[in-house]
Formats: C-alpha cells, sequence, structure tokens
C-alpha cells in the first residue's frame, strides 16, 4: 500500500528537488506493483497494443472505469479490446502528475462503409440512442426519449472521411410487406473537437437520425449503403457528380466528383440554393423556403477538360 510520505511526493511532483525526485520515483514504483497485484488488473488492446489496465464496472452496465499504469498513456477515443469486447474511451482526467484514469463505454455495434471506393471498412462504434449519454446511473431509465442519436467512433484516417449526409446502416429489419430492408441512419452532425479534451483526444462524435433504405443502391448482404461494387468504379476522370438526387429545402447535401474540378456552380437562378466546393467535394445547401419544393436543382463540376452534371429535385 502507498504510505502517506508516497501520497505526498505524488502530489509534490512538479517543481521538487533531487530528493524529492527519488521518492516520486518509489512511489510509482509502489502504486505500479500494487497496481498490477489488483484483482482488477488485466491485459488489454489499445488501439490494437498489447497494454494493462486496471479495469472496474460502474454503476451502468456497459460502463468501466480503466486506470492506466504510471507514465503509461490513455487518450479519449482510444479503442480498447478487453474482456472479449471492444470499448471506446469517452473520458480522461489526469489523477496525478504521472497518471491518467477514464471512462469507457461498451461498443454494441461493428458499422461497415466504403469512402468512395470498394473498399469496405469496419469499426467498431457506439450508436447511441440516450441510453449511454442520458441514463440515471444504475437504471436504465431514460431521462428524456430523443430520436436523434449520436455514434462514437475513434477518429483515424477512414473515419475522418464520414461527412454529413453519409448514410449508415446497422441491422436487417422487414418492412410491412415482409421485405428485407436496412435501418439506415444518416449522418446530421460531425464533430472531432469538443469531445477530444487534453493532449493526444481522438474522439469523433457524429450525429444521426433514421433514413429511409434505397433498394438497388443499398447493400442488404453487405450491410452498406450506396454500395460500390469493384466493376462499378468509374475510371478516373470519367466526369461523374455521385451524391443524393433529392434534397429537402432547409437541408445540405454533400457530393462527389471522380475527377479534379475547377468550379462548383448551380444551374438555377432561384433564390435561396448555393453550392460550396473544393477540389473532389461540395456543399449544396437550400433555404427552408416552401415555394422551392419541386425545383430541380442542377449541380455542375468544371475541370480543365471536363463537365459533368447532376439533376437534384427539392423536396418537403
Amino acid at each position: 500500500m502507498l504510505t502517506l510520505r508516497d501520497f505526498k511526493a505524488i502530489q509534490n511532483a512538479i517543481g521538487v528537488d533531487t530528493a524529492n525526485e527519488a521518492r516520486i520515483r518509489e512511489a510509482k514504483e509502489s502504486l505500479r506493483r500494487e497496481l498490477v497485484t489488483s484483482v482488477h488488473y488485466m491485459s488489454c488492446k489499445r488501439n490494437g497494443v498489447e497494454q494493462g489496465f486496471v479495469v472496474t464496472p460502474s454503476e451502468a452496465y456497459h460502463k468501466y472505469e480503466i486506470e492506466a499504469l504510471p507514465d503509461e498513456q490513455l487518450f479519449v477515443g482510444d479503442e480498447i479490446e478487453c474482456m472479449n469486447e471492444h470499448w471506446i474511451v469517452v473520458k480522461t482526467r489526469v489523477a496525478s502528475p504521472f497518471q491518467t484514469i477514464g471512462l469507457m463505454w461498451l461498443c454494441n455495434f461493428k458499422f461497415r462503409w466504403q469512402n468512395h471506393t470498394p473498399e469496405i471498412i469496419e469499426r467498431w462504434g457506439v450508436l447511441d440512442s440516450g441510453v449511454y449519454s442520458t441514463t440515471r446511473d444504475g437504471n436504465g431509465d431514460l431521462v428524456t426519449p430523443d430520436k436523434q442519436f449520436k455514434i462514437y467512433f475513434p477518429k483515424d484516417p477512414d473515419t475522418a472521411k464520414l461527412y454529413i449526409d453519409k448514410r449508415l446502416a446497422v441491422e436487417v429489419i422487414y418492412d410491412a410487406n415482409g421485405n428485407e430492408i436496412l435501418n439506415v441512419y444518416r449522418i446530421t452532425g460531425y464533430d472531432s473537437v469538443s469531445t477530444s479534451y487534453g493532449q493526444g483526444g481522438h474522439l469523433l462524435v457524429l450525429n444521426a437520425r433514421s433514413e429511409d433504405y434505397v433498394p438497388g443502391k443499398d447493400n442488404i448482404k453487405e450491410l452498406i449503403c450506396d454500395y460500390i461494387a469493384p466493376d462499378d468504379v468509374p475510371p478516373v476522370g470519367g466526369g461523374e457528380i455521385t451524391g443524393m438526387r433529392t434534397i429537402r429545402v432547409g437541408g445540405a447535401r454533400t457530393y462527389t466528383a471522380d475527377f479534379n474540378v475547377v468550379s462548383w456552380s448551380v444551374s438555377h437562378t432561384m433564390w435561396g440554393v448555393a453550392i460550396n466546393g473544393d477540389n473532389h467535394t461540395a456543399r449544396l445547401s437550400v433555404d427552408l423556403n416552401d415555394d422551392l419544393v419541386g425545383e430541380i436543382v442542377t449541380i455542375v463540376a468544371t475541370g480543365d477538360d471536363i463537365e459533368s452534371t447532376l439533376d437534384v429535385e427539392v423536396i418537403a
């Protein structure tokens, strides 16, 4: 067990003299010995790399506290593999100048999607309807029901390419006629800043709402929306714009071109329609104006030696 002198050394770990530094080193070693002999200490994987942690249950069954050993890292957004499950670290705090503890949530789904190519991306994440973020600890009762969901991912080069209006499937369900369809969510918000506090934080939080299954575009077998088959990839410079063919008044959607675009525009003179883009992607927005319902907006992407268009209908 740590002595009073050990704890005083920990509390005075910044700006100490050589004698105190020796006591701090002893305190670290003592704390490490105590942690690794705990019944809650276990070998885990952090972002795919072996690392030991002390893992203890909280009052909520899907939330566990996690404690790193002295001088070892733990960041918001880390993926932890332990107890044959996948977890995401959503909170951390520095318990002393040389130790970090945190809170991790149990992942409930392995998402599958494509980033503009046939390659299928798979990541464990949390689809939260409010049970994780707005539940009273211990009883599982929702404080307030909300149809808007949140999706939590570790931010990495693949999850960073997710965008607003991207559609993600989570399960196969049935419609009123007994046909298989996908349960789909559309990303409505993207935040990798406000929740990734602290050096090394890399937590991505997406807002999402229920969206329609689109036959012919969504692949039930692969559980992927807007599926790109290997033989469906247009050649580089093929001149294609991809994206949803409808947009709601008051809404916005993202569109992608498979060639280098010099300028994006819309062939529509009615007030309330705008497009802004860079090299390959553009964001189309429509004001909340019912007079625009039924209008066809033509997106125009112009390159050095190519021009492509896509018609998008404004709906209520």
